[in-house]
């Protein structure tokens, strides 16, 4: 099972999942610490095996924050993604790309806008990278590499 987690949104302020109060942290999704409970207690609880973390909302270094946080208390074997939709200059995608490339993630969804900006970061950083908001026809399709 994977999650699917956002900076908070859709929670009412102090709560976790199920409506419960995080173990830890202050519970309103203000920092990473927040979002690594969270995932934790979704792993703990509903047996989720891997997360993909809806960036581009709080500062990006704590978004990667995040992503190390989860890493250290989850283990190898669970899946990071981080997708922040294309919000991110080319040089914030590589420098968040190139913290993270050491936790292994599965893949870097949309890290900037558009294809060429995908591809600068493809070019500087080690991590898959992945889209769903550009190509809508097949023309859109850059050459095979």
């Amino acid at each position: 099972m994977i999650a699917y987690l956002f900076w908070r949104y859709d929670r009412p302020r102090g709560t976790a999942a199920f409506g419960r109060p995080f173990q830890a942290g202050s519970g309103d999704d203000a920092c990473a610490e927040d979002m690594a409970d969270l995932c934790q207690q979704l792993h703990e609880e509903l047996g989720v095996k891997a997360m993909k973390l809806k960036g581009g909302v709080m500062d990006p270094m704590e978004e990667a924050r995040a992503l190390e946080l989860c890493r250290d208390r989850l283990g190898d074997d669970f899946g990071l993604r981080i997708d922040p939709n294309g919000t991110w200059s080319v040089a914030t995608a590589v420098r968040v790309g190139q913290r993270i490339e050491a936790l292994h993630p599965e893949y870097f969804e949309d890290p900037a806008w558009g294809l060429e900006g995908n591809a600068a970061v493809r070019k500087a950083v080690r991590i898959p990278i992945a889209t769903n908001m550009y190509p809508n026809k097949f023309d859109d399709l850059g050459p095979a590499a």
